[in-house]
């Protein structure tokens, strides 16, 4: 599926948003924000999201149709190629790393049960979801909720470590 036309014109006003000093780190979107975090670019008398188009750049214009870009690096205002990858809504959904907001343990997947006075770790793939636990320290829950997703074949990152 085409993502969208983009003239010469454009791609150098879209450049000028971000600075590209190293490969291997962020580019931090200097243009539009959404709420969210994401950088917005004007594009043909709309605004698109700063990182799909980045992605569409390197792919010939170019993202496959039921794909969204997810962030490696996590940083919602990133724009690196290098960064992105097109994933299913749901690996993205299993890719995420922060918590829940009402999390009291700050890590993905792990909670605090108060009938049996530990941590427990639930990961869900496929709608299914794998239990562990109970912990009695939140590093043990932490260490068996990466072993897990590691388990069931998520993703980290491309190399990048998952930060939970």
């Amino acid at each position: 599926m085409a993502f969208f036309k983009a003239s010469a014109s454009d791609i150098e006003r879209f450049n000028k948003y971000f600075r590209s000093t190293d490969p291997s780190k962020c580019w931090e979107w200097n243009g539009a924000h959404h709420p969210k975090g994401y950088g917005t670019f004007r594009l043909a008398k709309t605004s698109v999201p700063a990182h799909r188009f980045a992605y569409a750049l390197t792919h010939n214009m170019f993202i496959p149709d039921g794909m969204v870009i997810d962030h490696i690096c996590h940083n919602r205002s990133c724009v690196n190629p290098d960064h992105l990858r097109a994933v299913t809504v749901q690996e993205n959904s299993e890719y995420r790393v922060s918590c829940n907001k009402n999390s009291k343990s700050g890590i993905r997947g792990v909670y605090w049960r108060n009938d049996r006075k530990a941590w427990q770790v639930e990961v869900i793939k496929n709608r299914k979801a794998y239990k562990r636990g109970p912990f009695k320290t939140l590093a043990r829950a932490e260490a068996a909720a990466t072993r897990l997703r590691e388990e069931l074949g998520f993703l980290t990152g491309f190399g990048m470590k998952e930060t939970q």
